[in-house]
């Protein structure tokens, strides 16, 4: 038979380019990159000896027949092996873990090994193909099986990408495919053909469209400063994870990037990111290089490596920065995770690095932090308490306890304080401080506000279908919900669907909301008043307390914390002023409630300095709504 080796020659050349093309980012020694250099490696060796092959069989009585056996049985074992291997290429790529590869190796690479063995023993049994005593090469009995063995690789790939369709992208999913759907045309059109030698191009073929989509480097690699990227970090934390061998990881968050933008221009920001990727690349010979975000790098090196590196780091990135004929200063904040000390998965690695760096920040600038065991519970502490928040605000379920306010001069219970509570299952009752800072840090305060106005309305119809007389409901404010353009309208069409009087919700907000947006703050409570709804002025006495702010602004009422209270009781002064300024408020129209009331000293106190209303552990703790019934009609039998 005359072969036609002309698609090998092409095949090679392309496999060979890929190869020197692919080199580059070989350092990387993940399962995937792993295995796609030794399918690669492979399918150039089939070819190589599958030419020599052809070259051997073509006059075959000029060469020893011990050589020409020998290649014989390289170019079929080689050639036919690829598609076990681009099947293990792909279950590291689905699983990325090389332990679940090796079980795949162990329960299917088996059987390939049986046919090579018949491959290697058919010199001598002739059970797949036979050199005759002219030379000539002929079909053995089991001859076909050089096609179904490959065939029976590519079903499983097919398979296994059916049943894990979910786990990778769908594009990915294509790219994959491209190999058994190449394999299976080209392997028809050669068992008909057997002269042509084109299944190799399939091959071939397949591994660029891998390598192009896959395998690319610039796929991992950041465009602007030639780091690798976020894509690249992920792999090779999870391949140094996989080692089990120690490492660290420093994480460089720069301060205020954003301001070096909008004073000197995008391109000289880009320039200045550029000059600290090139510092941090040269910083240490064998430490890998990432850029996360727009300003935010990671370095990757062994645990032994300078125990004082981030302050080497932090003293460099403090020092002036020569970009485009300018000096330019920065800082950032910088924080270290020994692995697997710390963490030992991939996410609790980013998850740890971006939660502590983001809690530094909201501290300080300009800092250096080491990541232990207490800051990975805390963060799953916050995540859990997220998780169980979002879930409840999905299902418009949100515990809602009650506070009842008592009015000094009827001795009645005519205003409440709608007080929002969370109970997690492993961490019991949450403090609301701790929630509504987690609700506010991950955008779920706007919908913890809306249900929690849901649920008050709903008391609301309750308490006056009970007949019981009341005024209004308090409820909470975040600084968050008053920046909130469109909370107006949204709260109005909650309080209209109810069916409420608006007159019957007062929202409570504190000093500090007011003082760096006082005109849009302003106009909101305006807005509010005009649909009915009032406002109070919570924890009066613990931040600026501006007097100015209360008399520009629409506050219906002042509530007096609970610490001005306490200093009333053992200063003369502070009880003279408390005095002076709730007789001042209460002539401009603003009744004046005192918070944290819990004994009957507090009770006189409280009398005495004139206020309004009370409010504390001395008259009720917070309750259900149903409880709430039932004590204010028993205090009304009372």
């Amino acid at each position: 038979m005359e072969w036609n080796a002309g698609p090998i020659y092409s095949a090679l050349v392309i496999a060979l380019i890929i190869l020197v093309y692919s080199r580059e980012y070989g350092g990387i020694r993940t399962v995937q990159n792993q295995m796609f250099r030794m399918t690669l490696m492979t399918t150039i060796v089939s070819m190589i000896s599958l030419l020599i092959s052809v070259a051997l069989n073509a006059e075959m009585t000029k060469y020893p027949l011990f050589l020409v056996e020998l290649f014989n049985v390289i170019s079929r074992i080689s050639m036919t092996v690829i598609a076990p291997l681009f099947f293990y290429y792909t279950i590291s790529i689905i699983w990325m873990n090389r332990d679940v590869l090796f079980k795949w190796i162990r329960f299917t690479g088996w059987l390939y090994l049986l046919f090579a063995l018949m491959i290697a023993s058919s010199p001598f049994s002739g059970v797949i193909y036979t050199i005759s005593g002219d030379r000539d090469v002929s079909k053995g009995p089991l001859y076909n099986l050089m096609y179904a063995m490959p065939a029976f690789y590519i079903a499983l790939i097919i398979i296994v990408l059916f049943y894990t369709r979910h786990k990778l992208s769908r594009h990915l999913n294509l790219v994959i495919l491209s190999f058994p759907v190449l394999s299976l045309g080209f392997v028809a059109i050669e068992y008909f053909y057997p002269h042509l030698l084109i299944s190799s191009t399939a091959a071939t073929a397949s591994l660029v469209i891998t390598y192009l989509y896959i395998q690319n480097k610039k796929i991992l690699e950041d465009d602007l400063t030639g780091t690798m990227n976020r894509l690249a970090f992920s792999k090779v934390v999870s391949m140094r994870l996989e080692d089990e061998s120690p490492f660290k990881i420093i994480l460089v968050s720069l301060d205020e990037f954003k301001s070096i933008n909008n004073q000197y221009g995008e391109q000289t920001g880009d320039r200045l990111l550029q000059a600290v990727s090139r510092y941090l690349m040269n910083l240490q010979p064998g430490a890998h290089v990432f850029r996360l975000s727009g300003d935010e790098f990671a370095l990757l090196t062994t645990v032994a490596d300078q125990p004082c590196l981030i302050r080497t780091i932090s003293d460099r990135l403090s020092r002036n920065w020569d970009v485009e004929g300018m000096k330019l200063s920065i800082s950032a904040t910088i924080a270290e995770l020994n692995i697997p000390e710390v963490t030992n998965t991939l996410e609790d690695t980013i998850h740890a690095l971006e939660y502590c760096v983001r809690e530094e920040k909201s501290l300080h600038s300009n800092s250096m932090i080491t990541i232990n065991r207490e800051a990975l519970d805390r963060m799953h502490r916050k995540n859990k308490i997220y998780e169980h928040l979002k879930q409840q605000l999905y299902r418009r379920e949100l515990d809602v306890f009650y506070q009842p306010i008592h009015h000094v001069q009827s001795n009645g219970y005519p205003v409440f304080e709608a007080l929002a509570r969370l109970a997690v299952p492993e961490l019991g009752p949450i403090a609301p401080p701790e929630f509504i800072a987690i609700a506010e840090d991950k955008g779920l305060i706007n919908q913890l506000g809306e249900v929690l106005l849901e649920q008050v309305c709903r008391t609301i119809k309750k308490l006056e279908n009970s007949g019981i007389e009341f005024r209004h409901i308090n409820i909470n404010f975040s600084p968050i919900q008053m920046m909130n353009d469109t909370i107006v309208s949204e709260l109005e069409r909650v309080i209209r669907t109810e069916g409420v009087d608006p007159s019957r919700i007062h929202l409570e907000i504190t000093e500090s909301v007011v003082i760096d947006n006082f005109d849009k703050v302003s106009r909101i409570m305006n807005d509010f008043n005009r649909h009915g709804i009032q406002f109070s002025l919570d924890d009066y006495g613990t931040g600026y307390s501006n007097l100015s702010t209360i008399i520009h602004l629409p506050f219906a009422g002042i509530k007096i914390d609970k610490s001005l209270l306490y200093r009333a009781s053992e200063s003369q002064s502070t009880f003279v002023i408390i005095q002076a300024l709730s007789r001042s408020f209460q002539q401009i129209h603003k009744h004046i409630v005192i918070e944290g009331v819990e004994t009957e000293a507090h009770m006189k106190l409280a009398r005495v300095i004139g206020c309004d209303y009370v409010q504390g552990y001395y008259f009720a703790k917070p309750m259900t709504a149903d409880d709430l019934i039932i004590f204010l009609q028993n205090a009304s039998i009372a």
